[in-house]
């Protein structure tokens, strides 16, 4: 199992890596699944190691960065209510798109797909679980950028680069990977006497260039 935690805000994103909650946030939260899943740390909880292991944290935004594919499950609450209809109109579609056949898509209280019945079909309306559908094709326009952006209200929309390749798109992610999370490192092919891969670390004041080395060191 893989999840894929997202949201464009850095600060959102450190919170969610700390992923410790005050006591009285947890209360509908079983006390088996807290003995699972959580650790007792004074007067909070932390998610347990496992659990986190399983998570990539990463800064991405659905309306303005390609996305994922065959995905399980999206789970996108209480965003598209901040959303006009020409943005929605683009967004959905794209859960779609990213979405293994028969894939289900989790929205908040407040939000529906009803517009795109040819799309989803819902599975729990009370709780906002949708299904999609997979003998359809989705027709979306990837990406697009919001430069301004205000509850029910889109005031710009600018074109931005096309929509990344599978292979491509999992050559971008596994750059970003490297770059953000793994420790300065040179990879080196002993047979060839060449360097294949170099990252310095954020406070060298190297002024060598991260990536594919042109020669040699």
């Amino acid at each position: 199992m893989q999840v894929f935690a997202t949201d464009i805000d850095d600060r959102a994103l450190s919170v969610a890596r700390a992923a410790r909650y005050p006591e009285a946030l947890l209360d509908s939260v079983s006390a088996e699944r807290r003995k699972r899943f959580f650790i007792l740390d004074g007067g909070s909880y932390v998610v347990s190691k496992d659990v986190r292991e399983l998570c990539i944290f990463s800064p991405h935004s659905v309306v303005r960065d390609p996305p994922f594919s065959r995905i399980d499950l999206v789970s996108c609450r209480n965003l598209l209510i901040y959303f006009g209809a020409d943005v929605q109109n683009q967004v959905i579609p794209t859960f779609h798109y990213a979405l293994r056949p028969d894939g289900y898509l989790f929205l908040g209280s407040a939000e529906n797909v009803s517009q795109f019945a040819e799309l989803f079909v819902p599975i729990e309306k009370k709780h906002r679980i949708f299904r999609r559908r997979s003998n359809v094709t989705s027709s979306i326009r990837l990406p697009i950028l919001i430069n301004t952006l205000k509850p029910g209200q889109l005031s710009e929309l600018v074109p931005r680069r096309p929509p990344l390749s599978g292979l491509l798109l999992r050559q971008t992610v596994d750059e970003y990977v490297l770059d953000r999370f793994s420790p300065a490192h040179v990879v080196h092919q002993s047979r060839w006497r060449r360097h294949l891969l170099f990252k310095q670390d954020r406070k060298n004041t190297s002024k060598r260039r991260p990536g594919r080395p042109r020669g040699n060191f």
